[in-house]
């Protein structure tokens, strides 16, 4: 099972910028995130950006100024946006904001009600290794035993 042991290729480490309602616990979040990293053999660095989402435009600025802040100093290899419910009508913004930026940085987007959910370890690692898969990190290939390379079988996966 993928879950428990290290990933194929971990070579890429996880430099995140994550952004997030000020007003949402990221403890929990952060502790499970930092283990399931640690299970899975990744490095990883989380960079903290909170933001207020009382004012859906001056939340909009603040996104744009922590990803112009991030992108000068080139320290981060995802971006990691945690969002309120209200605020996911802008789900398309934030993606060309990044795009914008002018930088191959990748991005991915939770919900807040999504990772208060029962089951936050799962939601959690699933988000990790999309993650971990957008920086260019191999979860898994398949094991083939050398019998079928040596007898002239032609291997194709669909």
């Amino acid at each position: 099972m993928l879950f428990n042991k290290i990933l194929y290729s971990p070579d890429v480490s996880l430099k995140i910028a994550l952004i997030f309602p000020t007003d949402f616990d990221m403890n929990q979040i952060k502790s499970i995130f930092t283990s399931t990293c640690n299970s899975l053999g990744l490095q990883q660095k989380l960079i903290s950006y909170p933001i207020s989402f009382n004012d859906s435009r001056q939340a909009l600025k603040n996104i744009e100024t922590s990803i112009a802040k991030e992108c000068e100093n080139g320290s981060a290899n995802m971006f990691w946006f945690i969002i309120p419910p209200n605020f996911k009508s802008y789900y398309k913004n934030l993606k060309q904001m990044t795009l914008k930026a002018g930088v191959d940085k990748n991005s991915q987007i939770a919900v807040t009600s999504t990772l208060q959910k029962k089951g936050v370890n799962s939601i959690i690692t699933k988000i990790l290794l999309q993650m971990a898969a957008k920086v260019g990190n191999k979860l898994w290939v398949p094991k083939i035993p050398s019998r079928v390379f040596n007898c002239g079988v032609l291997l194709i996966g669909i």
